[in-house]
């Protein structure tokens, strides 16, 4: 029985330390706790390490508005320099300006390049003088029989005008003729006379360049019209006017009339050059009403003197009248303003031949 016991004893012993070494806290010696008494244990918390600070995002300027980006223009790389030779074709392409007043280039009213003016010149005389070149007799009418057609042609059918001009056939006068003749050159002379008292001898002289190819082209226009057509003028349909007249080649040129033509051009482009001279003055339309006028009376004269027939000169006032706007518009100033847009200001700048 003893042994027994100290079996027991020495089995709950080795039980009891077993216990102690698997359970935390339990010391040897002390009695066993129920295994539904122990508490369980407590998992330990585990602090995560904390994340590192965010650094601070930079800030962005506010977008620039879309107006002002679009006013702001974008740096430009600087150009490169030219070579010599560059700078040679360059010269060589740009047109030769004509200046006649260095010390005053605001006077001209146009800018005459010797590339472009003088050929124009040159081309508009060379066309204009081409119906001096012709001789022969009247061949575009009816001529009346027993009339020796070389040297004393009529025409007899003036019934196959138009109604405007068949009460005009069959007309002569010369003294209108004359009239004609001096109201052109005291037109040309006076519309001169203008230019130089507004701005000086060389500057009218400049501008006057730009008028007279005006009028050589209005001039060059209708001796094209006349060769081509051959029209016979009024006094062909009748005896009145000489027969050395009427049958030189001059009385087949009716169509257009020149001396129309030129009077409306001189006239429209001086007022070009005038109202660029003189932009807040009223001399250019001073000018232009008496020039007109005067013109008027020109083409009238032409009709009058058996010259020319209505639809004539109503041809010659619509080209002379063309040609005078066209040719100024053509040629620009000598003095040109040019903006100048920067980041933070808006400037003009003046621009010419000093």
């Amino acid at each position: 029985m003893t042994v027994t016991r100290t079996r027991v004893a020495r089995a709950r012993g080795v039980s009891l330390a077993l216990v102690a070494l698997c359970v935390p806290g339990i010391a040897l010696g002390q009695p066993a706790l129920p295994i539904d008494a122990v508490p369980p244990k407590t998992p330990t918390k585990v602090n995560p390490a904390p994340p590192p600070a965010p650094s601070e995002p930079e800030v962005a300027p506010p977008p620039e508005p879309v107006a002002q980006a679009a006013k702001r223009p974008e740096p430009a790389a600087e150009p490169a320099p030219l070579t010599k030779k560059e700078k040679e074709v360059v010269k060589a392409a740009s047109p030769t300006p004509i200046v006649p007043s260095p010390k005053n280039p605001l006077k001209p009213a146009f800018q005459l390049y010797a590339e472009y003016d003088i050929p124009l010149v040159a081309v508009g005389a060379v066309i204009a003088a081409g119906r001096l070149a012709l001789r022969g007799p009247a061949k575009n009418c009816s001529l009346a029989p027993g009339r020796d057609p070389e040297n004393d042609p009529v025409c007899t059918d003036a019934d196959k005008l138009n109604a405007v001009d068949r009460p005009f056939a069959g007309r002569y006068d010369n003294n209108w003729a004359t009239a004609s003749d001096i109201g052109t050159l005291g037109l040309s002379a006076a519309l001169v006379t203008v230019l130089v008292v507004d701005e000086g001898p060389l500057p009218a002289l400049n501008d006057f360049v730009v008028v007279a190819q005006s009028v050589l082209i209005s001039t060059a226009l209708p001796a094209l019209s006349t060769i081509s057509v051959g029209r016979p003028r009024p006094y062909l349909y009748s005896d009145k006017a000489p027969a050395s007249l009427r049958s030189s080649s001059d009385a087949t040129m009716s169509f257009i009339s020149s001396h129309t033509s030129v009077a409306f051009a001189a006239t429209t482009s001086t007022f070009m050059a005038l109202r660029r001279l003189e932009p807040k003055s009223s001399l250019p339309w001073i000018e232009l009403g008496l020039g007109l006028a005067t013109s008027g009376g020109i083409a009238a004269s032409r009709v009058m003197a058996g010259r020319h027939f209505p639809t004539d000169v109503i041809g010659g006032a619509l080209i002379g009248s063309s040609v005078g706007i066209v040719i100024p518009a053509m040629h620009r100033s000598p003095v040109q303003i040019v903006p100048d847009l920067g980041q933070d200001k808006k400037s003009a700048a003046l621009v010419g031949h000093f």
